[in-house]
């Protein structure tokens, strides 16, 4: 919907803004962003929502070559137990696998928090732990030839995403038309 809509709106300003869930929706609702995207579907009353399905994601873990998981194909998240762990400073996705650590009775030994992928990476070349990112960050990844991506299975945590919007007399025709767009893809 994103390329669709720019490839229709040449010239236009679009900006992109990584904020946490409360913020986007607090943002949207005060009218600073246009349009906002979550992971949940609870929203506001005065805000409109469009849920988008997705193929569902869940997370991989980044090792480096020499690491005892680096030759599995996939691995569970039990696997990661007692392991020091490096996530991406995302209080969502902080959230999530915190839950799927609960969930599968998993204590790292420790969790580091990286501020983007590029950081992560390199922590984890220098075997500060095991790096966990979402399985559709992994794929977009270009890993040095001494890192290896591992799935881990049954963590899939999200299955789609909801835009929000204020439908209100303001609103802009290029927003109302982004809007048309996700709603016809």
């Amino acid at each position: 919907a994103i390329s669709a809509f720019v490839r229709q709106h040449e010239g236009s300003r679009v900006d992109f803004h990584c904020r946490s869930e409360a913020h986007v929706v607090a943002e949207v609702t005060a009218g600073t962003f246009d349009i906002g995207v979550v992971a949940h579907d609870r929203v506001p009353g005065q805000l409109q929502q469009v849920r988008i399905p997705l193929q569902a994601t869940g997370f991989s873990a980044i090792v480096p070559r020499r690491h005892h998981l680096a030759a599995r194909q996939g691995t569970g998240i039990t696997a990661l137990n007692q392991e020091p762990v490096i996530v991406l400073s995302d209080p969502d996705l902080s959230e999530r696998l915190t839950t799927a650590f609960a969930e599968a009775s998993v204590e790292p030994a420790s969790v580091m928090g990286m501020p983007g992928i590029d950081s992560l990476k390199r922590a984890v070349d220098m075997g500060l732990g095991v790096g966990i990112v979402p399985s559709s960050v992994a794929t977009a990844v270009h890993l040095q030839r001494t890192l290896v991506i591992v799935p881990l299975a049954s963590t899939s945590f999200l299955d789609s995403v909801t835009v929000i919007y204020r439908n209100d007399p303001s609103q802009s025709r290029n927003t109302a038309q982004f809007i048309d767009i996700v709603r016809r893809s």
